[in-house]
């Protein structure tokens, strides 16, 4: 008892005289700046983009007692600490998360910024490390004449698919002298890749990330300065489907959308030492090119003739001019960085663990660990030969692939060129794998087989940064914590799937459900509020919100409509503000949670809710699917009663008094029905 009293008294004193002992420097370090809860981002449209950072101390006991950011047009000025953008001086506040509230910011500008701190004693710490962000397009009218093109249409080229799978237009850029910047904004529909002079610039994989593009349609911003030359350079943008268009065929699709135009939309601003600009759009001087992507699906797989296009860096003939064309121009709006997910990106590559030789020509490549992926091969052999890659997450007894979830109709197909050592991955397809059948097939006409002499799954997820580790000394929990991870990343796209090999779609039941579980693994604050914004994209003008958002494939009864589903849009605002202390969400999202909340309300009888998928996949006596051991107006009511119980507290801290009050009844007279 005497030692419990002693460290009670001893402890706050400790740490009184280490703050005292601390001398006059601060040792309040500031790290960690982000703009939009990015680093450094690049195409963010807010006018008063939110700006936060992180703190430390080995000082027991320290707080940030005020605050003060400088943010300048340049770096020389910033490090003079010359904020003529922004000087916010001394605010005395704990706050590490603040608005911007300077001068207003132009399109593609770059906005250099840093922040110093006040520690519990009122000492000022040093300055931060320098962080940036770089603008969007800040107004309409800032795209200038920039339209929506996309291709003629060339009948009887089979190598020239138009408007069907894939489509490639280029365009020559002439540099002057004296080039400081050139800022690319650019989307393509569905997705795309980018070419600056035969160098790949694309800034990420699958992009731009699946949305509603009735609703609205991200767009990326690429600092294109360093590839540039003086003279003439070349733009090549390759675009295919996505979740924006899956053509009919034999191969494997969730779904199917055949009347979709390809498209592309973009404008680059050039700046000069000199102070001119020019500025280039997407406009009738795009030319167009044969595709070597004869085949393209984000569920059927990807085909690419590596015979069509540019050989030798000498361009293929083109069939004609890119056309602007009024009746493909989409309703979406358009957004940069501000409302889009993290981009995807490599995380690392599968190497084969083994491989079983079916025949001479079919091989299955074990890669040892399921996850999405991209295959990459690097084959040899005459052209026209041809390598068939089918992947598959289990395999049968005799070692063939087991492809239960397509049915072996989701696979890639390179056809070789004929020059040397050839490497090829798809751009617009991936798949959740462990295994990979290799088919060889000679060129038509021919006997030789290609010879493969590489395969590696290339891993892919969305670039949301690791935050949290665990490990212990009991191997089996650390191996389910490790599947865990695998499961969780490989899921971890635009939006968080929920499978990566049959729908690839964003059933939002484990948005809130793993919420936790994710967050502790994850940085996901940016990936959760593309989500939010796609759930309110998907909310109908009664409240419902689907099943699934982007609402890509219209489902029917439970299946489109379940409270423990629809319910994510109020729990993964809450969530996000639960795990950052930062309301932005829930301010944004009010509405669409209130009319969600109203509209579940509206379907209760005498308070209760019971309908829905429930209890889903509880394993019942007959066929598993929609919950036959737990009734659905448990689960469903008591979704209404947390849904209505969270816009109460979020009422309440958004000072909505009124509301408060309304759905803290409705939360009660639930519980007690």
């Amino acid at each position: 008892m005497i030692l419990r009293l002693l460290m009670h008294f001893l402890i706050p004193c400790l740490a009184l005289s280490l703050l005292q002992a601390s001398g006059s420097d601060s040792k309040l370090a500031v790290y960690d700046l982000r703009c939009c809860d990015r680093n450094d981002p690049a195409g963010i449209t807010e006018e008063h983009p939110d700006l936060s950072w992180k703190l430390s101390s080995p000082v027991r006991g320290d707080a940030q007692t005020a605050w003060r950011v400088v943010a300048s047009s340049s770096r020389e000025l910033l490090d003079k600490d010359q904020g003529d953008l922004w000087d916010s001086g001394k605010v005395s506040s704990p706050a590490s998360a603040v608005s911007y509230r300077g001068k207003p910011i132009g399109t593609g500008e770059r906005v250099h910024w840093k922040v110093k701190a006040w520690d519990a004693r009122g000492a000022d710490g040093p300055w931060s490390p320098s962080a940036e962000w770089t603008a969007g397009v800040m107004n309409p009218s800032d795209w200038g004449k920039a339209g929506w093109i996309t291709a003629p249409l060339v009948s009887g080229d089979p190598a020239f698919p138009g408007n069907g799978c894939s489509l490639c237009l280029t365009r020559e850029v002439v540099v002057k002298p004296g080039l400081v910047r050139a800022v690319l904004n650019l989307t393509g529909l569905g997705q795309y890749t980018l070419e600056v002079n035969g160098a790949e610039a694309t800034p990420g994989l699958l992009t731009p990330g699946w949305t509603d593009t009735s609703k609205t349609i991200p767009y990326d911003t690429i600092e294109l300065g360093d590839r540039l030359h003086e003279g003439t350079n070349t733009l090549k943008v390759t675009l295919g489907g996505g979740m924006y268009r899956n053509p009919p065929s034999d191969r494997y699709a969730k779904f199917t959308t055949d009347s979709r135009t390809l498209k592309l939309y973009g404008m680059m601003d050039l700046a000069y030492a000199d102070g001119s600009r020019d500025k280039v759009v997407t406009d009738g001087s795009w030319l167009c090119e044969a595709s070597p992507v004869t085949y393209c699906s984000i569920y059927g797989g990807e085909d690419r003739d590596a015979r069509i296009g540019s050989v030798n860096g000498k361009e293929s003939p083109r069939p004609g001019a890119a056309l602007l064309r009024g009746d493909v121009v989409p309703a979406g709006i358009l957004t940069g960085a501000s409302g889009a997910a993290p981009p995807i990106r490599e995380e690392g590559v599968l190497r084969p663990i083994s491989t079983n030789f079916l025949s001479s020509n079919s091989m299955v490549i074990d890669l040892g660990q399921n996850a999405s992926l991209m295959p990459r091969i690097t084959v040899r052999g005459e052209a026209g030969g041809r390598v068939r890659i089918t992947p598959s997450e289990l395999i049968d007894a005799k070692g063939d692939i087991d492809d239960t979830a397509t049915r072996g109709k989701s696979f890639c197909t390179y056809t070789l060129r004929g020059v040397g050592a050839e490497t090829w991955r798809p751009d617009f397809y991936y798949r959740g794998a462990r295994y990979l059948r290799i088919d060889l097939m000679s060129s038509e006409g021919g006997s030789v087989l290609p010879t493969v002499d590489s395969v590696e799954g290339v891993v892919i997820r969305g670039s949301a940064a690791p935050v949290g580790r665990f490990a212990c000394s009991n191997e089996l929990f650390n191996r389910i914590h490790s599947l865990v991870r695998w499961a969780q990343r490989g899921n971890m796209m635009s939006l968080l799937t929920d499978c990566p090999h049959r729908e690839k779609l964003g059933w939002l039941e484990q948005d809130h459900l793993n919420g936790p579980a994710l967050r502790y693994n994850y940085d996901l604050g940016t990936l959760f509020t593309k989500v939010c914004r796609d759930m309110s994209d998907a909310q109908t003008p009664e409240g419902l919100v689907p099943d699934v958002a982007p609402e890509f494939y219209r489902f029917s009864g439970g299946f489109r409509d379940s409270p423990e589903w629809g319910s994510a849009c109020v729990l993964v605002p809450w969530q996000q503000y639960q795990f950052t202390g930062d309301t932005a969400l829930l301010e944004k999202g009010y509405g669409s949670m209130t009319r969600y909340v109203d509209y579940l309300a509206g379907h209760a009888k005498d308070g209760i809710v019971d309908y829905g998928l429930g209890d889903w996949y509880d394993l019942g006596p007959k066929n598993p699917g929609k919950a036959q051991l737990t009734p659905c107006a448990l689960t469903a009511t008591a979704f209404l009663w947390q849904d209505a119980d969270v816009l109460a507290k979020t009422a309440e801290l958004l000072g909505r008094k009124e509301d408060a009050a309304k759905y803290s009844d409705l939360a009660l007279r639930t519980k007690v029905a």
